[in-house]
């Protein structure tokens, strides 16, 4: 059982994390399409100049997470739980990623693959099991 010190601690990990999630979300929704004059348009991903842009924010966030669970290694390495569960669900991300880089853009959002946007939220949805769980 994770102790008050590792608690506190998680609670941290899951506010910057919160922090990211919503910044990712902002860049799906901008790689997903945008509003112009009060309609929704799909992106068509005519503009690979303004694609390019997205998705390098998508992998500043993914660099950025990485750098967030490193700084929180400790408690990952005393809540066996919530380091598996990050090595899974991170490695998912790396292999998003990486397909992306090499073009297959049905990486950043498909539902129906281990996209970067499916990947990240099967994290967010185990973060927030394990602090439910932890904080009791």
């Amino acid at each position: 059982m994770s102790t008050y010190a590792d608690t506190q601690s998680i609670k941290l990990l899951e506010n910057e994390f919160e922090e990211l999630d919503k910044e990712m979300k902002v860049t799906i929704s901008d790689w997903q399409g945008s509003y112009v004059n009060g309609t929704w348009i799909p992106n068509e991903h005519g503009d690979s100049d303004k694609d390019f842009i997205i998705l390098e924010r998508l992998f500043k966030l993914y660099d950025r997470l990485t750098a967030l669970f490193k700084k929180y290694k400790t408690i990952q390495d005393s809540n066996p739980e919530l380091g598996r569960l990050v090595r899974d669900n991170i490695y998912k991300l790396k292999v998003a990623v990486r397909r992306i880089e090499k073009g297959d853009f049905i990486f950043v959002d498909a539902p129906d693959k281990e996209s970067f946007h499916t990947s990240w939220m099967k994290l967010h949805q185990s973060l927030i099991m394990f602090v439910k769980k932890v904080s009791g």
